[in-house]
C-alpha cells in the first residue's frame, strides 16, 4: 500500500538507498521543511521509500520564469520499479492537498519539454501551460515549460 507523508528524521538515508542516491540533496530539502519554506513529501510502499516531491512555498527565487505568489512542485521523482503505478499521482495529489490546506488556490511546476510521461501525468491532473515559453533549468539540466493548476 502506498502512503505519502512529509519527510521525518531518519528518512534521508532510506531515500538515498531506495529512490535517489543523493543524501545531501535530501537533507537540504529536509532543512527547507524544518525552516517552513517547503514540504518534502515522500511516498512509501510498505514503509520503504519509492518516490519524493518537493513542495516549495512562496516567496520563490528567480532562477527561471514562474507564476508569482504560488507554491511550486519540484523534482517529483518515482523509483523506476514503481513508475506507472500511481505513485506520481499520489505525490502530486498530496502536494495539491497541502497547498490547498495552506490557503493557496493555484499550484505551479516546471516540466522538461521532452518528458512525455510527466506531461501525461500533469495533463491528466489538470495542469495547463502558463504561457511563459520554454526556459532552461540549470538544476535539472533541461529545457522546461511552466504549468499551473487551479486548486
Amino acid at each position: 500500500m502506498i502512503t505519502v507523508r512529509p519527510i521525518r528524521p531518519g528518512d534521508v538515508d532510506a531515500l538515498a538507498r531506495h529512490v535517489k542516491p543523493t543524501p545531501l540533496l535530501h537533507e537540504a530539502r529536509a532543512q527547507l521543511q524544518r525552516g517552513e519554506r517547503a514540504v518534502y513529501l515522500i511516498a512509501l510502499d510498505d514503509g520503504a521509500p519509492v518516490g519524493h516531491a518537493l513542495l516549495k512555498l512562496p516567496p520563490l527565487g528567480s532562477e527561471h520564469p514562474r507564476a508569482d505568489g504560488i507554491p511550486e512542485v519540484e523534482d517529483l521523482f518515482v523509483a523506476e520499479t514503481h513508475r506507472s503505478s500511481g505513485v506520481g499521482s499520489r505525490l502530486l495529489q498530496e502536494a495539491e492537498d497541502v497547498a490547498r490546506g495552506r490557503g493557496f488556490d493555484r499550484l505551479g511546476l516546471a516540466v522538461g519539454v521532452g518528458n512525455a510521461g510527466a506531461h501525461r501525468l500533469y495533463e491528466r491532473a489538470g495542469y495547463e501551460d502558463a504561457g511563459l515559453g520554454e526556459f532552461w533549468v540549470e538544476g535539472a539540466r533541461e529545457t522546461c515549460r511552466y504549468l499551473v493548476k487551479r486548486l
